[in-house]
């Protein structure tokens, strides 16, 4: 984050997607600035979201000499809707798969306002609702878990003041998994991501409060560490 420049937060939900890159989740979007009818462009790493989802996304404006005004994104955060209207569209939008328009009404009808916090924590109460039975559940919780997972772990990435560019390579490497894995053992990175592992998996540690000397850190000895 560049701090010459006035950085700001805005509130609002994505329109469109017109570019992005799979291998670096770099992307560049348009994005509408709270309930009006301000539409922007946004660039930077975003990944794990779609159109029709609200962000709170932090960053600066930049001019593109090309393009014009646009948003650089330094960090961003899904908010799930809380009301139950909300909740509803969210789910009839097809963003998890295995929800369609009456499944989701009968699961907010039955849940109420803890119909997500049921989905992500307590997936087995899925069952209660007519129409889902074991296999059905496990499609919807599986999609929920993908499709917050590469979420998950940018954020988490940023907390750890890591590059979020990178949030892509750890994914493919241990999954849906991965930011409780790294969380758990950061020095994993070193073998699995050849170059910067040992650079992420050392400002995580550091981050998490491990010490200079634990055990994990001192058995890389690696010649590119810079300690």
């Amino acid at each position: 984050m560049n701090p010459s420049r006035p950085t700001i937060t805005l509130n609002g939900h994505l329109e469109k997607i017109t570019y992005y890159n799979e291998e670096n989740h770099y992307t560049i979007a348009r994005f509408f600035v709270g309930e009006s009818k301000n539409l922007v462009t946004i660039i930077g790493y975003l990944a794990g979201v779609n159109p029709g989802e609200t962000l709170k996304i932090t960053g600066a404006w930049e001019i593109h000499p090309k393009y014009g005004q646009q948003f650089k994104i330094d960090s961003f955060e899904v908010t799930l809707p809380a009301t139950l209207d909300g909740i509803r569209k969210y789910l009839e939008s097809g963003i998890i798969k295995g929800i369609g328009k009456k499944m989701a009404g009968r699961m907010v009808d039955h849940f109420k306002d803890k119909t997500l916090e049921i989905i992500e924590e307590s997936p087995q109460k899925l069952l209660e609702v007519e129409g889902i039975g074991k296999a059905k559940a496990g499609r919807i919780t599986g999609s929920w878990k993908e499709h917050h997972a590469i979420r998950n772990l940018m954020r988490f990435l940023q907390e750890m003041g890591v590059k979020v560019s990178y949030s892509a390579k750890i994914l493919k490497k241990y999954g849906q998994d991965a930011t409780d894995i790294i969380r758990h053992d950061p020095y994993r990175l070193v073998k699995d991501l050849p170059g910067a592992g040992f650079i992420i998996a050392d400002t995580i540690a550091r981050k998490s409060g491990l010490p200079r000397d634990d055990p994990k850190r001192i058995l890389q000895n690696r010649p590119d560490s810079p300690y």
